[in-house]
């Protein structure tokens, strides 16, 4: 899916349930995307982002706040297993790896102090994590279902 330049704002669910969406493009208009914008979008491999774009950024298909201060989404069908957090990320935003299957492992960088709201909930193959002590909060259901 191409986003058109007409749109501002990818609110709640927007896509989601979108089962046979592989890559979408965001365009340089679009300001908010909603957590929970590409829920249960079981195929989608990359999010990507215009270079202009004020507020967003993609990084190998990851989407992350135009700071790359925050990760908002990683795609569920990424084939990430084993993931290294960027240093200078500070929070994982509510919803950022939920229903990443694939992910095995998760790394985190120092800077990270927050982790929101169901960001790794249906991550069904995450069993290597090390909280460290640097982190502050943790969301509600930030593991529910990883199995």
């Amino acid at each position: 899916i191409n986003v058109p330049n007409s749109v501002t704002d990818i609110n709640v669910t927007a896509f989601g349930g979108c089962s046979s969406l592989h890559d979408i493009y965001i365009p340089s208009s679009v300001a908010y995307i909603d957590e929970t914008a590409f829920d249960y979008c079981s195929s989608l491999r990359n999010i990507y982002v215009a270079s202009d774009n004020l507020n967003y950024t993609s990084v190998d298909g990851i989407l992350f706040s135009k700071k790359m201060d925050k990760i908002v989404r990683v795609p569920s069908n990424k084939k990430i297993k084993d993931y290294q957090i960027p240093d200078g990320v500070v929070s994982i935003g509510d919803w950022a790896f939920g229903g990443c299957l694939n992910l095995s492992r998760i790394r985190f960088p120092k800077s990270v102090i927050s982790i929101g709201l169901s960001a790794f909930e249906r991550c069904s193959s995450l069993h290597d994590i090390s909280i460290p002590n640097n982190i502050s909060f943790i969301g509600s259901r930030a593991f529910h279902n990883c199995i």
